[in-house]
């Protein structure tokens, strides 16, 4: 690691079932498991598609991890600031088969168009929304809890910068609305003015303000591979500034349009009718 990295130490060493004095000095690895919540520390989760070794029987009966639940969980592990270290169990000859081919090529297929919302990215103020972020799920021993039944109502959020969000919903709503309660009117963890939404691999898409719905297109307009996956939206925002806001009975706290929510200003939230 020095030599490649000019002299700077870039290598880790991880260990399992750490305290927080041992995370001092390790970066804490979580087999087949994902924390319930954020940690302030990098961490990450280590899995596998099938078991550690090679097994003939999990080939035949089609039991590796599909590429939509190695995705969602991707998008869970790096909102609460961690990393997804894959492994793809090889044959005795040292290939791999053509099911774990077909699999990566679908996580590949995803990470082209989404993959912005997870490189460079950043743990935002609240790491998701949903049924799972609202519930506890304890890890054993060493990790050993996944295997989520993650939903179209969970959103996983991550930022770069000061002024974009990633959103991610661990699925795609027959509805084509998804909502977003981070971002409604109070919300502790947003202050601000959305200036637009962007569907990743499409562009530009409608959103309501006042009820903080986004709105999708028919999936057949983004192409075959968001099939099953999740839908990752760009939400860019500029953040409240220390001024007056405008009262509640100002008519746009009312309005919705595409890419802004109004055209007077950051204040109209104030007016914003709770969903």
């Amino acid at each position: 690691s020095l030599t490649e990295n000019k002299g700077k130490m870039r290598a880790v060493v991880t260990g399992k079932i750490l305290e927080d004095k041992h995370k001092e000095a390790m970066v804490w690895d979580v087999e087949r498991g994902i924390p319930d919540r954020p940690q302030e520390k990098a961490w990450q989760t280590c899995t596998c598609l099938g078991n550690w070794h090679y097994e003939r029987s999990v080939y035949d009966r089609n039991g590796y991890k599909p590429a939509s639940q190695v995705v969602k969980m991707l998008v869970d592990i790096v909102s609460k600031n961690g990393n997804l270290l894959l492994s793809v169990p090889l044959r005795g000859s040292g290939a791999i088969d053509e099911k774990e081919v077909a699999i990566l090529k679908d996580i590949k297929a995803w990470m082209d168009v989404n993959g912005e919302s997870i490189y460079g990215t950043r743990p935002w103020t609240t790491f998701g929304e949903g049924p799972l972020a609202e519930a506890a799920n304890p890890m054993k021993a060493q990790g050993f809890n996944e295997g989520q039944n993650y939903t179209v109502k969970d959103v996983r959020f991550v930022q770069k910068g000061k002024k974009v969000v990633y959103a991610t919903a661990l699925g795609w709503p027959e509805s084509k609305v998804i909502m977003m309660k981070s971002f409604r009117k109070g919300s502790p963890y947003y202050k601000g003015k959305v200036k637009s939404v962007e569907l990743l691999g499409y562009g530009k898409v409608k959103f309501t303000c006042h009820r903080n719905l986004v709105n999708l297109p028919s999936k057949s307009k983004r192409g075959r591979h968001e099939y099953s996956h999740q839908a990752a939206s760009r939400i860019s925002y500029t953040p409240w500034p220390t001024r007056p806001r405008h009262p509640v009975s100002d008519p746009c706290s009312r309005s919705s349009t595409v890419g802004t929510c109004c055209p007077k200003g950051p204040y109209y939230h104030d007016g914003y009718p709770m969903p």
